[in-house]
């Protein structure tokens, strides 16, 4: 009877979830990303030619290259994409649907991510429950956004990276450099989501339970950084292009003036919704260590995103 009442809550989430991901409104940067993916060069978007300005001021020709490199990859993934699949052909349904599923996968990681970190603590289905029901997850799954397919690739670098260090294979093996590479190619389709990754590995070196399993995390986390450097710094020499177009953007998105502060708290709380509260909740459940490390993990991840967006969210 448990499993049956378990099965109806599950199909009741997954159609409430599909009915307000595929809702068919149109967020404003994906009309900006199948505009550029499918009526411009990728030299021509990311010279900054296709520039239509951010919401709350105008960016240069510099800036708006910034913006498109960092997320070149998500570009050009879509400009391939769209050849097979037109968009006025059900191409954009099906990438509807392919974001969709991105977010699913995401979710099975975050599951195994929890259970992996903390078997005998937390029910990983809490940590699933609370992923799936926090109100910026529908909203973004099922749109074309660079968010997406960053998130499948920034958490299944950090479950690999958690395996390798948990496990007994040395810090030199190969699966070092798939994380860095999984790292890399996550900067390529949206640079900013890499702290998710850097904001864990400090929590995770800060309050590791050993002194031996420290010094593995702390050996594990510069190789895959160093490695991390080396790749992407490497494909923009390869490419020719300049970092400081990014440092450029980055500084412009700063600078706009859209909503007040009471504006931008209000938004940060109806992106969590009521997983703040069950968090809340299960701190009073979890061992200190473990609430302490999340916490860490968490500001760590939202303080220089907020820092970044907080003339803008």
């Amino acid at each position: 009877m448990h499993k049956v009442w378990f099965l109806i809550l599950a199909i009741s989430i997954l159609t409430l979830f599909l009915w307000q991901s595929l809702d068919g409104k149109l967020y404003w940067h994906e009309v900006r990303f199948l505009y550029a993916s499918t009526q411009f060069t990728m030299a021509d978007t990311l010279s900054g030619k296709f520039n239509p300005h951010q919401m709350g001021g105008e960016i240069d020709e510099v800036g708006a290259s910034g913006f498109y490199l960092a997320k070149a990859l998500h570009i050009w993934t879509l400009k391939q994409f769209f050849s097979f699949f037109p968009p006025a052909s059900g191409g954009f349904t099906l990438a509807s649907w392919v974001s969709v599923m991105l977010i699913m996968c995401s979710a099975v990681i975050v599951y195994h991510i929890m259970k992996k970190l903390f078997d005998r603590y937390v029910d990983p289905l809490f940590a699933l429950y609370c992923f799936i029901l926090a109100p910026v997850t529908p909203y973004l799954s099922g749109k074309i956004l660079s968010e997406i397919p960053s998130l499948f690739l920034i958490l299944t670098c950090i479950w690999v990276f958690i395996l390798l260090t948990q496990g007994k294979t040395g810090p030199f093996k190969i699966g070092f450099v798939a994380c860095a590479v999984l790292l890399t190619v996550t900067a390529f389709y949206r640079l900013d989501v890499i702290i998710t990754y850097f904001g864990f590995l400090i929590s995770a070196i800060v309050f590791c339970p050993g002194t031996l399993q420290r010094k593995k995390t702390i050996q594990s986390g510069t190789i895959v950084t160093t490695l991390f450097v080396m790749f992407y710094f490497g494909a923009l020499h390869y490419f020719y292009i300049d970092p400081k177009v990014i440092v450029v953007y980055f500084k412009n998105f700063y600078s706009l003036e859209v909503k007040s502060v009471a504006m931008s708290i209000f938004g940060v709380i109806c992106f969590g919704g009521m997983v703040y509260f069950l968090l809340l909740v299960a701190a009073f459940f979890v061992k200190k260590r473990e609430v302490l490390f999340l916490l860490s993990w968490f500001i760590l991840t939202i303080c220089p995103m907020t820092l970044i967006t907080v003339n803008y969210m």
